[in-house]
């Protein structure tokens, strides 16, 4: 049982390719740590105020994570690679866009993109995904200035709940 739950967890590894074995194993590790956070985090989704959203899309993340995985293992491992980095993109994007925008604390996230991006494809992948999270993050900031999109900032809940003095 030990056994397979070893040959489970384990990367696998690509005789002959080194750097394949390499981004392989890195992915691997990445990829189960996502599968243990999400995992560890489902209480935490009772008490948000809509866990019948956050079910399903960490049900979604583990799927996702479950077919990078099988990909990885069918020898894919860069092609899984650039998958999994575009779907955390989007996911930074769309969490910063729907949960506080510039005051989101995922808007530093696009940070983890690149870096991430410079382990698994290189410098080129890192370079592009710098450059895709500058625009998104510029964009979303210059939205948020010029008005055209208004996310809820941590000041205006406080000032909701605060009682009117009228």
């Amino acid at each position: 049982m030990w056994n397979k739950i070893k040959r489970l967890l384990a990367p696998p590894v690509f005789a002959g390719d080194g750097e394949k074995t390499r981004v392989a194993a890195l992915l691997n590790a990445i990829l189960w740590i996502f599968i243990a956070i999400c995992i560890a985090a489902a209480p935490i989704f009772f008490f948000l105020p809509n866990p019948e959203l956050s079910f399903p899309l960490v049900g979604i993340i583990i799927l996702a994570n479950a077919g990078l995985m099988w990909l990885m293992r069918r020898g894919h491992a860069s092609v899984a690679s650039l998958l999994f980095l575009v779907s955390l993109w989007l996911l930074m994007t769309a969490v910063c866009l729907f949960l506080g925008g510039t005051y989101s604390a995922t808007y530093w996230g696009f940070i983890v993109v690149v870096v991430a991006a410079g382990l698994l494809l290189g410098g080129r992948g890192a370079t592009t995904f710098a450059g895709l999270s500058v625009v998104a993050a510029l964009g979303i900031a210059l939205a948020q200035t010029c008005l055209l999109y208004t996310s809820p900032s941590p000041r205006d809940r406080t000032r909701s709940r605060m009682p009117s003095s009228a």
